[in-house]
């Protein structure tokens, strides 16, 4: 079972795409005594929660909180309720540091209003919202920061204009593919 407090935290500062590219500690804790009678049941908590109560559970093997360990995760899905917004589950993958990843990566588009394009009455319409990157577990960045300062109405980004951190590589099908846009379109029929 995965037991998170901060978990609708980190949705909310980051956004499902945004947690997407984190890498979390996750602390293995012991199980209450009544769920350790089953070995495929096991508690879970982020490095950054606060450790559970430390009590006797009256059995043998460590007290009820214990932390037996901890692992590098990376969240590969975040479902949320779409009503309530309560964070409902989350699907993890293992990652450490020295394996390949592939993970989708946030676009922050920087210094859009001044933009020629902008303060000529166009917007910066973002076709992509994330971009794929295969990236080590320790290089794994949390968003792709763009600067869009330059560009004019009409005037696309595409993939092969991103830039790449270290340690990863662009892992899209079409590299050609728009990601940003300035323009002053609205929609077309």
């Amino acid at each position: 079972m995965y037991r998170d407090n901060n978990g609708v935290d980190e949705v909310r500062s980051f956004g499902r795409n945004g947690c997407t590219a984190r890498v979390l500690q996750l602390n293995l804790v012991r199980p209450p005594a009544a769920a350790s009678s089953s070995p495929a049941t096991a508690q879970a908590a982020p490095a950054s929660s606060k450790p559970a109560n430390s009590g006797s559970n009256g059995g043998i093997g460590g007290a009820e909180g214990e932390v037996l360990g901890m692992v590098r995760v990376k969240p590969v899905r975040v479902h949320v309720n779409a009503v309530t917004q309560r964070l409902e589950g989350i699907e993890l993958l293992y990652c450490p540091t020295d394996r390949v990843v592939l993970v989708d990566v946030p676009i922050r588009l920087v210094n859009d209003e001044m933009a020629p394009g902008v303060r000529k009455g166009g917007w910066m319409s973002v076709s992509k919202r994330t971009v794929r990157y295969k990236a080590l577990g320790n290089a794994i960045p949390p968003f792709i920061e763009v600067n869009v300062r330059h560009m004019d109405l009409d005037q696309d980004l595409l993939v092969r204009d991103l830039p790449i951190p270290p340690g990863t590589k662009i892992y899209e099908k079409n590299f050609n593919a728009p990601v940003v846009r300035c323009t002053t379109d609205v929609g077309k029929d």
